[in-house]
C-alpha cells in the first residue's frame, strides 16, 4: 500500500514539474502546432471564425453598440480601423490594452484564430 502510494506521489510530482517547466512563450508555440497561416483566406478562414464567436451579438440584424461584423464589408471595416495605432479587430479578439475583450462573457479565442485574424489584417484584409 505504501509503494502504491510512493508511486502515486512520483506520478503526480513529474506532470507537476513538467507543467512548471513550460514557459509561457513554449505553451503559445505548442498551441499553434498545426495551425496553418500560410494563405488565410476570408471565407475559408476568418468567416467562420466570425461566425463562431462574434456574429451572436454582431449580426447585421443585432448590431449590439452598433457594431456589425457580420459580411465582408464589414469585417474588412472594423479590421482597417485603428484606435491608438492598434488594430481594432485585432485588439479586441487579442485582448489587448485599451480594447475591450471580445467575445464578451465567453472564453478568449485560441492562439491560432487570433493568428489567422492577425495574419489577415496583416496581409490586407484580402476578399478571398
Amino acid at each position: 500500500m505504501l509503494l502504491k502510494k510512493l508511486l502515486y506521489l512520483l506520478i503526480f510530482g513529474g506532470f507537476v514539474a513538467s507543467c512548471a517547466s513550460e514557459t509561457e512563450e513554449e505553451l503559445l508555440r505548442n498551441s499553434l502546432i498545426g495551425c496553418d497561416t500560410t494563405d488565410v483566406s476570408y471565407v475559408q478562414d476568418i468567416k467562420p471564425i466570425l461566425q463562431s464567436h462574434c456574429y451572436r451579438c454582431h449580426a447585421t440584424d443585432i448590431a449590439t453598440a452598433g457594431i456589425v461584423v457580420e459580411g465582408y464589408n464589414n469585417a474588412k471595416a472594423l479590421a482597417q480601423t485603428l484606435r491608438n495605432g492598434q488594430n481594432v479587430l485585432v485588439g479586441v479578439t487579442a485582448h489587448l490594452p485599451g480594447f475591450s475583450p471580445m467575445p464578451r462573457n465567453a472564453p478568449k479565442l485560441s492562439a491560432c484564430d487570433i493568428l489567422k485574424i492577425r495574419k489577415w489584417v496583416e496581409e490586407g484584409v484580402k476578399d478571398n
